[in-house]
């Protein structure tokens, strides 16, 4: 315990550490920022995506029609599609100008500025496993990885959620180097807005809960279990108003909605087809967004019975079809952590599936050589957790779902790369001296 105080509490940087988490910082922003302005340049408006869920809710807001509007013809029809921070914070770019490539490249250069923002926590959180060294390398690898400079031109909520997971990392190990009410209240309202970002977010609450009551052997029984109540309460003081608003104004008790479509999507005999036999996502699938029938479903029932349709029809089809559903997961297992089915045609893609692969390895000797160091406990629960809803759910964009664990996977990695390292220049030395 005495040595994660002692790396908690060396938060300042000198001179040479800051001019590497600024040189980091720098490279990621203007990776990012080029990549936008060249993709513009070459495409145009096309693969910007702002006609999925998320910025139509945005414009839906912006134009005064309220939290609605996630599929085509849906506007003004209240939605909990998603949760609120990112729609709104989106919306405030949909409110400032009506010109759609102004949209697009705001939507775009702010992700870029997020995106590169997250090499500080990401450095911060090495630098408490590993040291100097293992954090400057932390902080390059995600400046200069594909996956995520790719996303920034998507107006999603991946970009923000992953920064604050990266946060997370560092936060967390503050918290529990010394255990007092006030920094686990920080941690539970931080964790809230979390929640509020993307639902994905929960089960990290499961994990902090589970780390708290059974890793944290040094404090007594009820001060963990004070503890992950004040989590627990402050997450559900923060998403209080959101629950509210979803029960006043559609009948519904939970955070979001969409997860029975989801889930219907990614378990049914067009998917299965398409994935078993020709190795693809079914394009246009059973979804409102570029589905007719779906669509005009979806505005006659109304958002909560059509998403609980879904959910009728996907569990159906799964308990009628175990084996399939088993197979489709495995698939979905085996793709996220592969890439397989993602487009491995162009030197841009093999480079984000070779990198992301080089990272999973590596991550796997920093698990192993750190697994006892408690500050890579919560980035192991991510790794485990975070994936779970996507292996049976649908996800035709994988790169996307796969973002939120390259925190973990590259302070893991960097870490390991620099005890892997130090390993084998002391066996160059042994061996030199041998010969002596």
């Amino acid at each position: 315990m005495k040595t994660v105080l002692d790396n908690l509490q060396r938060f300042s940087l000198d001179r040479r550490s800051v001019l590497v988490i600024g040189f980091a910082f720098a490279v990621a922003l203007i990776l990012r920022w080029g990549y936008i302005v060249i993709f513009f340049l070459l495409e145009g408006m096309e693969g910007f995506h702002l006609g999925v869920e998320i910025p139509r809710i945005a414009g839906s807001i912006a134009d005064g029609d309220g939290f609605s509007g996630p599929v085509p013809g849906s506007q003004g029809q209240a939605t909990a599609w998603t949760v609120p921070i990112y729609p709104y914070f989106l919306s405030l770019i949909f409110s400032a100008t009506e010109n759609s490539k102004l949209i697009v490249l705001s939507a775009a250069m702010t992700n870029g500025i997020i995106g590169a923002c997250t090499v500080f926590p990401i450095y911060f959180a090495a630098r408490q496993i590993q040291g100097e060294r293992a954090a400057a390398i932390a902080g390059l690898i995600f400046a200069v990885e594909p996956t995520s400079i790719w996303l920034v031109r998507f107006a999603q909520d991946t970009t923000m959620i992953v920064a604050l997971i990266a946060f997370l990392f560092p936060l967390y190990n503050w918290a529990v180097a010394k255990p007092t009410f006030s920094r686990f209240i920080f941690l539970g309202l931080f964790v809230g807005i979390m929640c509020l970002v993307k639902t994905v977010a929960l089960v990290l609450v499961i994990a902090i809960v589970f780390l708290t009551l059974v890793v944290m052997h040094s404090q007594s029984l009820s001060h963990r279990a004070t503890l992950s109540a004040l989590v627990l309460g402050c997450v559900m003081l923060v998403s209080a108003p959101w629950v509210y608003r979803n029960v006043e104004v559609m009948g519904l008790y939970g955070f979001q909605s969409n997860f029975g479509l989801e889930l219907m999507v990614g378990n049914n005999t067009l998917t299965y087809e398409a994935l078993v036999n020709e190795g693809r996502y079914p394009v246009p699938s059973i979804h409102p967004n570029s589905d007719t029938t779906e669509n005009q479903l979806y505005r006659e029932l109304g958002e909560k019975q059509y998403m609980a349709n879904s959910m009728e029809k996907a569990t159906d089809y799964i308990f009628k079809h175990p084996e399939k559903f088993a197979e489709l997961t495995m698939i979905r297992i085996f793709d996220f952590w592969s890439g397989s089915i993602s487009n491995f045609k162009t030197p841009f893609h093999r480079a984000k599936i070779s990198t992301f692969i080089c990272l999973m390895v590596l991550s796997i000797f920093g698990i192993a050589m750190f697994i006892r160091n408690p500050n890579v406990h919560l980035m192991i629960a991510c790794l485990l957790l975070l994936p779970a809803v996507y292996y049976v759910t649908h996800t035709i964009s994988i790169d996307r779902y796969r973002l939120p664990v390259i925190p973990s996977l590259t302070v893991l990695a960097a870490c390991a790369a620099v005890s892997l390292s130090a390993a084998w220049t002391r066996h160059r030395r042994q061996n030199r001296t041998k010969v002596l």
